[in-house]
Formats: C-alpha cells, structure tokens, sequence
C-alpha cells in the first residue's frame, strides 16, 4: 500500500469534509516531494448516489476557498478560478474543475469542452465524478481514485483511496 492508499470513515456530511482537507493536503505534500510530471491533480470519485462524492467535492472546494459548489450534473462541468486571495497555503493549482459524468453519453461529450487539456495541465486540480466513461482521458499516474460507499448506519460512508482504478466498494 502506497502512502496514498487509505480507507477512511465518516459519520456525517462535515466529517466526509475533513477527510477531503486530510487528502488534498496528502496530495499537496506528495506532490512537493514528486517532479512536477509526476504530480496528481485528478481525483476521481466513483460511488453509488448519496455515497458522498459531491459532499466531499465541497470540502476540496471549501477548502481552496470556494463557498458554493453546485453539482455540474446538468452542465458535465463548472470551472473555478483559484487566485492567490482564495488558495489555502498558496496551492499549486491556479484551476478547479469539477465534472460530473452522470448524465454523459461518451468521452466525446468532454473532449469538445476541452476537458483533455484541462486533464494534461497539473496547475488544474480536477474532481471526476462518475469517472469511467472519461477513464480513457486520464493522464497516467496524475490521477487517485476514490471509491464512496455507504456504512452500516444511514450517516455513515466509506472513502477508500488508491492511485489504480477501484472497484466498487459494497
């Protein structure tokens, strides 16, 4: 297991929160330690409905000094300029995109949006969900996947890490 591989547990929307803070400063200080070819800048979220994944989008988001998130689902992607006033320790990222492939019918729906670029730029910090339809975009190595599921009580989910691509936690 690779420093970036971790199962984490939450009990409520605001604890899912503090574990996208804990990742994304995991990845920064992964990311000082790696030539900047090597640097993760893609977090794909895969997950059932209601397992998380947008809750844990808006902590990255908050995080890096966004108030308000809305899910892309109707748009497939909403993009956020990261200025040095809203950056959180002067991150290494100037962009965050988020994307939700939900309601895409091919990987073609993002390559006319530019998402390839976005996807190749490490200053883009770029949260995924619904992310295999657009797996073939994926640059190797600058992406963690992260798979969501649901507990044993309703409040709680599961958040499991790893640098190849999960299968689906039940």
């Amino acid at each position: 297991m690779t420093h970036m591989d971790s199962t984490f547990q939450s009990s409520s929307p605001a604890e899912t929160k503090r574990i996208a803070r804990r990742i994304l400063s995991r990845i920064k200080e992964k990311n000082a330690r790696t030539k900047k070819d090597a640097h993760v800048h893609i977090l794909a979220l895969e997950g059932d409905l209601g397992s998380g994944k947008t809750t844990f989008t808006q902590g990255i988001g908050n995080t890096l000094g966004i108030r308000h998130l809305p899910s892309p689902t109707f748009t497939l992607m909403n993009t956020y300029s990261l200025n040095k006033t809203n950056r959180e320790h002067l991150s290494p990222w100037n962009t965050l995109v988020h994307i939700d492939c939900y309601r895409a019918s091919s990987a073609h729906d993002f390559e006319d949006i530019g998402v390839r670029d976005m996807l190749a730029d490490p200053r883009v910090l770029v949260l995924i969900e619904w992310p295999e339809i657009v797996r073939p975009l994926l640059p190797h190595g600058a992406a963690l996947f992260l798979a969501f599921s649901h507990g044993r009580k309703p409040s709680d989910r599961i958040i499991r890490t790893s640098f190849t691509q999960t299968s689906r936690v039940h």
